[in-house]
């Protein structure tokens, strides 16, 4: 099952999803932001005619009055209680004409204010309680007070005795330079039902909009959707709706159905009779499947049925055989119609095991296989298999190379050595890292061969470059009596021996240790040198470098990568250095990535350092142009990069 084209149309598909999703968002937002401005602007609006209309009431009283009324004040006997009641019935007269709750005007004596005029209800007037002439305002608002002393006008909300106001003071001076305010008030009871207005009409107004957007937006939306879980050609739910019902089956058996052949009827027929051909297909597999199974899409030829296991289901092998029995009617021609399938039961990994499934179905030429352990474990062995192929052709066609990675000396701050990673060069010319084979190699015990092809390799390069290079050995390499001695044999007869580093992968472990000591007394005889590789991990054990005798100890880069942030890791790198500088040897960081690892690897007065920082493996070839100047010698390792 190919997957990078359902996955780049399903990304594609997501992506435009996600953005109608945003916008979506940016839609409700602007949606609530509006309604918050036109509530905000048509409250501010109602607000300011409230004032207008306040302000109007204020000026029509002082010209009721009459810009000499108030220097009565400082003369009580011009007004009697029958004027008194004339003046109080002209202003609620006005205030009634004005709808407002209440208008009036004030003067200050001695520190007080008092009432000049005002209007009355029709409880003051029935009572006799109506005088306001001198009354005293023992609740007036501290503005009274600053537009007397200021003459500025003033909006604010009053509370007092007679309720809760939108109130505007207006000061004036009479012709006789007497200073009094006019007022008017009106109920904020009366401006709520205002304010309730203004929200209804942006109810009404954001209903409206939605009404005529959101349609626009789903009418986009639904096409996306319909991309991201239907299948274009056959109208089916696709990949991406399959992962998401597997969820809601408790125990399902998935079967994966491929039509076979259907490339050569799409390039015979065309694309067009091709598309009619799946849906025709999908029709029949519709056709034979209970209410409660699902059908879905996926590819260009495939198709998936999930199903819960009932008394009434049909066998699934008794449903491909129906399948099978069938003929398609396409372009005036009848087809039949031949498919495969793989069954998986339950929901983890079930298209991956039905897959294996289909391709054993397909391999054995039969209509229908059940996955199995067994049948993973045979998938898993035909693919070591076919890598020992791989592998052992490569060896014997000599396609084994090797890359070089640069090694940093961190005394002379300079490139000192280079290091060389195993590649295989396929048929193709196609360079393979050896994460795709090592494995394998070492399963099928072939490491110990490509362990002599890089020494074979590393020698003759020493001899034509006169650099030092080190070779990544195996335990095996130095155990077993016929591998020993050929690479002592190939020492022996090349004039570059003491060129020659010996890594030993100390993650193996080391056994036979009265071997491994012997043969590294017979290769220092020679020249080599012996390096410990990837100390630190695995089977670490700082009594092999007192039985060794090693000339450099290679730290392990997962140790290297943690001590930036790891006190614990800097602690056993730290007594790792201190160990090997006890016994005269160097110590390397492997894995040094970026400049905070150099800078605490320097700090721990490590000798030298490797990883990408400096630079990533290269080719024989391009690693030989280096300046000889700087290049003291060449690594050459066997594991992966």
């Amino acid at each position: 099952m190919s997957q990078v084209p359902w996955q780049a149309t399903a990304f594609r598909h997501f992506l435009q999803y996600r953005w109608f999703m945003i916008a979506m968002a940016i839609y409700l937002a602007s949606l609530v932001l509006f309604g918050v401005i036109h509530f905000r602007h048509t409250r501010d609006q109602a607000l300011q005619e409230v004032d207008s209309r306040l302000k109007s009431a204020a000026f029509s009283l002082d010209h009721l009055l009459g810009t000499d009324f108030h220097d009565r004040f400082y003369h009580p006997d011009q007004m009697d209680a029958p004027s008194d009641l004339q003046w109080v019935l002209k202003v609620t007269s006005l205030n009634r004409d004005l709808q407002l709750d209440y208008v009036y005007a004030m003067v200050e004596r001695d520190g007080h204010i008092y009432f000049t005029a005002a209007n009355a209800n029709e409880e003051e007037l029935r009572q006799g309680t109506h005088h306001a002439y001198f009354r005293p305002y023992p609740d007036a608002a501290p503005e009274v007070y600053q537009a007397l002393k200021t003459g500025q006008v003033q909006y604010l909300e009053t509370l007092d005795s007679w309720g809760h106001f939108r109130t505007v003071l207006i000061p004036r001076t009479s012709p006789k330079g007497r200073p009094y305010v006019l007022a008017a008030d009106i109920s904020l009871a009366k401006l709520g039902v205002t304010h309730k207005e203004s929200l209804r009409k942006t109810l009404w107004l954001g209903i409206l909009y939605v009404a005529v957007t959101l349609p626009l937006l789903l009418l986009y939306a639904w096409p996306i959707k319909q991309r991201l879980y239907i299948h274009p050609v056959t109208g089916l739910p696709n990949r991406n709706r399959l992962e998401k019902d597997l969820d809601s089956f408790n125990d399902p058996q998935v079967t994966l159905i491929n039509i076979d052949g259907f490339h050569q009827i799409n390039d015979f027929f065309g694309a067009a009779h091709g598309n009619t051909f799946l849906r025709l297909v999908a029709h029949r597999i519709q056709a034979l499947l209970t209410r409660r199974d699902r059908l879905y899409k996926l590819g260009a030829d495939e198709y998936v049925i999930v199903r819960e296991i009932h008394p009434d289901t049909l066998p699934i092998e008794t449903f491909i055989l129906a399948l099978n029995q069938q003929q398609i009617d396409l372009a005036n021609t009848r087809i039949p119609l031949a498919v495969s399938a793989g069954v998986a039961d339950g929901k983890l990994h079930a298209l991956e095991h039905a897959d294996l499934a289909l391709k054993q179905a397909r391999n054995l030429n039969r209509g229908v296989a059940v996955y199995s352990e067994s049948l993973q474990s045979s998938h898993d062995f035909e693919s070591n298999l076919a890598w020992t192929r791989i592998l052992k052709e490569a060896i014997d066609d000599g396609r084994i190379i090797a890359w070089f990675q640069p090694i940093h000396d961190n005394l002379w701050n300079e490139i000192c050595h280079y290091e060389a990673l195993v590649r295989l060069v396929d048929r193709e010319g196609n360079i393979i890292g050896p994460g795709q084979f090592l494995s394998v190699a070492r399963r099928s015990r072939l490491l110990g061969r490509l362990s002599l092809i890089m020494l074979e390799q590393a020698l003759i390069q020493a001899e034509r470059t006169g650099h030092n290079y080190s070779v990544n050995l195996t335990i095996e390499n130095l155990t077993h009596p016929e591998s020993s001695t050929a690479i002592i044999r190939m020492l022996r007869h090349s004039s570059a021996a003491e060129r020659i580093i010996l890594e030993i992968v100390e993650s193996e472990g080391i056994e036979h240790l009265d071997r491994v000591q012997a043969f590294i007394q017979e290769a220092k005889k020679l020249g080599a040198s012996i390096a410990i590789d990837d100390f630190g991990t695995g089977y670490s054990n700082f009594k092999h470098l007192l039985e060794l005798p090693v000339d450099y100890i290679k730290i392990d880069g997962s140790l290297i990568q943690q001590i930036t942030h790891s006190a614990m890791a800097r602690a056993v790198v730290s007594a790792i250095v201190t160990f090997a500088n006890q016994l005269d040897a160097k110590v390397v960081a492997e894995y040094v990535s970026d400049e905070q690892i150099q800078k605490t690897v320097l700090g721990l007065k490590i000798h030298l350092s490797q990883g990408y920082l400096f630079g990533p493996p290269v080719p024989a070839s391009e690693s030989s142009e280096e300046d000889e100047d700087e290049v003291e010698g060449v690594a050459t390792e066997l594991k992966p990069a």
